[in-house]
């Protein structure tokens, strides 16, 4: 019998409740883990219990079942290699960092930072990896260009035609960089295949063949979307360097793959304010064991190197995935969280992503958080924002970043970032 989603958020928060609850919706049968039931079976009633007890539990199964190990011990450090104050006739300061690891000699990841020169004090910012290199969002000549022979190592066969053709200065506009600094934030982005490769072959270049020196990945070892995760937590560590930028009021943005990285960086580091997840689907914020669109057997075939190899073990058997999605987001709480999806963009399961909300908004309660405060067993009216301190919103479209969804998320960060 068809149960409503009041009725399984209600069975959440129950104590008589199971660790596991199957729910029916769109005539599909999935379990929904009980985020509030400790994996010794106790129900997690108040924050301690959940930031001592349930929190780390989950944390590492995400970590050890999906996302992989990132290696300790790693040396950072970086260097600053230009500085303009006028670009934007004017309106914004650029400066670029060189991030080193450990004695190699050779930079791993470029970071750039387009700061407002009208706001006295520290300023707010927004971080995301981009697609296509610095310079593509940018017209100075003498901001860092990633040379072709670079991108063709880094970048998969099916995506190089149209990455080098975007990787021209000032060819991606994606990112409102002129808005954004119009709405008194910073901007830090860096090229996430820079950093780590996004093909398969990620023996020969970036982050992890470095440390591992090309050996083959242990089965819980990192995979890509943790170190691209891991980055973002670097380009906050390289923010303590320029002295406008607030790094306590920064909020972490990814689309797609990249949305899936910022959730988990959002995750594993308590210091990002505001995460974003925009339409980031299988293995981000889009419930694996719906089974409905892109689902762990295809995106492992596809991508095997996104993840760790412990995730190929689901393959086909979702059912035995021990957390599912809607306890990622949980993990996010307190800090505010926005996903969004598209009507149309069923590979990205819309309505799996929004259900994954719907299944967190117990913790963030918990918190005594605002939830989301449309639950219903479907996806709520397009381009009709449904904010909490967790939010969501549905867009009329496809797999895209529109301008639409920069709106909704620079009015979220005002609610947030700025000083009243």
């Amino acid at each position: 019998m068809k149960k409503s989603i009041f009725f399984a958020i209600a069975l959440l928060v129950s104590a008589t409740v199971s660790a596991q609850s199957r729910i029916k919706n769109d005539s599909i049968n999935y379990l929904i883990s009980n985020s509030l039931i400790s994996e010794n079976g106790t129900e997690i009633k108040t924050v301690q219990q959940w930031e001592n007890i349930r929190r780390p539990e989950l944390y590492k199964l995400f970590e050890q079942q999906e996302y992989g190990e990132v290696p300790d011990g790693i040396k950072v450090r970086f260097r600053e290699i230009y500085s303009s104050s006028g670009y934007l006739q004017g309106k914004a300061t650029i400066r670029e960092f060189e991030m080193l690891i450990n004695d190699d000699p050779e930079p791993q990841m470029h970071i750039l930072f387009f700061i407002p020169n009208s706001i006295k004090g520290k300023i707010p910012a927004i971080m995301g990896y981009n697609w296509n290199g610095n310079q593509s969002l940018c017209t100075d000549t003498s901001v860092f260009m990633i040379p072709q022979e670079q991108i063709e190592k880094r970048v998969a066969p099916n995506r190089l035609k149209s990455t080098l053709n975007q990787s021209k200065r000032g060819t991606d506009h994606d990112t409102p960089i002129e808005k954004i600094i119009d709405s008194g934030y910073a901007y830090i982005t860096a090229c996430y295949w820079e950093l780590e490769p996004d093909n398969l072959n990620p023996y020969s270049v970036g982050i992890r063949a470095l440390l591992n020196e090309g050996k083959p990945f242990a089965a819980n070892q990192w995979g890509a979307i943790a170190a691209w995760a891991w980055g973002m937590s670097r380009m906050l560590d390289c923010s303590e360097q320029v002295q406008e930028i607030d790094i306590t009021r920064c909020a972490i943005v990814g689309h797609s793959r990249l949305g899936k990285a910022a959730l988990w960086a959002g995750v594993r580091d308590e210091r990002f304010a505001i995460v974003i997840s925009n339409h980031s689907g299988c293995g981000g914020a889009a419930l694996s064991k719906r089974i409905s669109g892109e689902t762990v057997e295809i995106i492992n075939t596809q991508f095997p190197y996104w993840f760790c190899e412990n995730f190929r073990q689901y393959n086909g058997k979702e059912d035995n995935l021990p957390m599912d999605q809607h306890q990622l987001l949980a993990l996010v709480a307190p800090r505010p969280l926005y996903v969004c999806s598209g009507v149309e963009d069923l590979w990205a399961d819309p309505l799996g992503e929004y259900l994954s909300v719907v299944y967190a908004n117990p913790v963030y309660q918990l918190y005594g958080k605002q939830p989301m405060p449309f639950t219903g067993n479907f996806l709520p009216p397009a381009n009709t924002p449904q904010i909490g301190d967790i939010a969501y919103h549905v867009e009329n479209g496809g797999h895209q970043f529109s301008a639409y969804d920069w709106e909704q998320y620079l009015l979220f960060f005002d609610k947030y970032l700025k000083v009243k």
